[in-house]
């Protein structure tokens, strides 16, 4: 009899580990599973979480471009000018065909300062077709402010992460 408990207890002991082997092996699995997921989700969630300061890091839509700079009067929607100017790069890719694009400097690593020294520069001034060659971020969204909750003129508009030189001097 004791013979015969002996020998079930063994049975028992053996089956109970067999099942928590398997248990545990399903359980690394499953883990591993759902790592690899996380991870995969994770690697094709590619979006624009940069931080909101003049530190902004390089996004996938960045470019490099030459172009020249714009700067117009702000002209409100009641079509009145003010004092305030907006900047605009100017791209052409043919004689015929040129797209400009709002400058924000909020996103900028430039200032409107190093801009505007630019802009009064006695070769620029004597022949305004100086082309500048910047590495430039596009991005779509509010123009005039980072507040979504603030009116502003929306659209698609650059950031100047860096400027090489110009093809004048």
């Amino acid at each position: 009899m004791i013979r015969a408990n002996k020998v079930k207890t063994i049975i028992i002991t053996q089956r109970f580990r067999i099942f928590f082997r398997m248990r545990k092996t399903s359980i690394i699995i499953a883990s591993l599973f759902f790592a690899v997921i996380a991870i995969s989700a994770n690697r094709f969630n590619v979006s624009d979480n940069l931080s909101h300061n003049s530190d902004r890091a390089v996004s996938k839509d960045t470019i490099d471009v030459y172009g020249s700079i714009i700067k117009k009067h702000f002209v409100n929607a009641a079509g009145r000018e003010s004092e305030s100017f907006d900047y605009f790069l100017e791209i052409s890719d043919t004689a015929i065909i040129k797209v400009s694009y709002f400058i924000k400097f909020s996103e900028s690593k430039i200032t409107k300062k190093f801009i505007d020294d630019y802009l009064k520069k006695d070769f620029v001034v004597k022949s305004p077709g100086h082309l500048l060659y910047l590495r430039v971020v596009l991005r779509n969204g509010l123009w005039d402010t980072d507040d979504p909750n603030v009116e502003s003129r929306i659209g698609p508009y650059i950031a100047i992460i860096e400027v090489f030189g110009c093809n004048g001097k």
